[in-house]
C-alpha cells in the first residue's frame, strides 16, 4: 500500500510504514512537516535533563527540517538512533514491600495485550497498519481496568520510533481526538506545563 500511494523506495521497511503513515495522515488532516519536526525537539528538551540520555544538545525545528529527508516529511532528526538500551522492573507483593522496606509508591493498576487484527491491514490506513488500531484497543482496556480516562494521565512513556509514531499514538491513547495531534503539540500540551509530560526521559529519540 505504501508503494501504491506514495512510489517505490529503496528506504527501509520500517521508515516507509511511519515516513508512509505520517504522510498518509498529512493527507487526511494536514499536519505540517514542522509539527512532526517540533516532537524531535521537545524530545531534546526532556533529554536535556536526563544524564544518562545518548543526545542531549537542544535542537531547533530548523536543524531538524535541514537534517536528511529520509521519506516522506521525516528527517534523519526524527528517526530513533540504531541503540541498544536496557530496563528492569522488579515486582513484589505489598507484604514482601513492608518486609523489606521497599517503597511502594508505584502500583500497577491495570495492564493490557493486544496485537494486530485484520482491520490493520485493511484498506490503505497506513496509520493503522503501524498500530493505531491495536494501541487504541489496548489503551481503552487499561482506561476501563484502572477506572480512569487519559485526561487523568500525567506523564507518560510511549514509543518514539520515529516522530510518526508518536504524533499517532497521542491521537490513538485519547489524548486528543482523530486530527487534534498538531494543535495539542502547537500548544505543548505533549510536555511540562501542558496537558501531560510525554517521554521525560527523551525517549528513543
Amino acid at each position: 500500500v505504501v508503494d501504491q500511494r506514495f512510489g517505490e523506495s529503496q528506504a527501509p521497511m520500517a521508515l516507509r510504514l511511519f515516513g508512509g503513515a505520517a504522510l498518509d495522515y498529512q493527507q487526511r488532516h494536514g499536519a505540517s512537516d514542522e509539527v512532526f519536526a517540533m516532537i524531535a525537539c521537545k524530545a531534546r528538551r526532556h533529554a536535556a535533563h536526563n544524564p544518562l540520555a545518548v543526545f542531549r544538545e537542544p535542537l531547533t525545528v530548523e536543524q531538524v527540517l535541514a537534517s536528511p529527508r529520509l521519506y516522506g516529511p521525516l528527517t534523519r532528526l526524527q528517526c530513533c538512533p540504531p541503540t541498544c538500551g536496557a530496563a528492569a522492573a522488579i515486582l513484589c507483593t505489598q507484604a514482601f514491600a513492608r518486609r523489606n522496606g521497599v517503597a511502594d509508591q508505584v502500583r500497577i493498576v491495570a495492564q493490557a495485550c493486544t496485537t494486530d487484527r485484520p482491520d490493520s491491514f485493511a484498506g490503505d490506513d497506513l496509520g493503522a497498519t503501524v498500530g493505531t488500531g491495536m494501541t487504541r484497543r489496548a489503551a481503552d482496556a487499561v482506561y476501563a481496568e484502572a477506572g480512569i480516562g487519559p485526561q487523568d494521565i500525567d506523564v507518560m512513556e510511549l514509543h518514539d520510533c520515529f516522530t510518526s509514531n508518536e504524533l499517532l499514538s497521542y491521537e490513538s491513547l485519547g489524548l486528543v481526538e482523530p486530527g487534534g495531534a498538531e494543535r495539542f503539540i502547537r500548544d505543548g500540551d505533549n510536555s511540562y506545563g501542558g496537558a501531560v509530560v510525554v517521554n521525560p526521559s527523551g525517549g528513543l529519540l
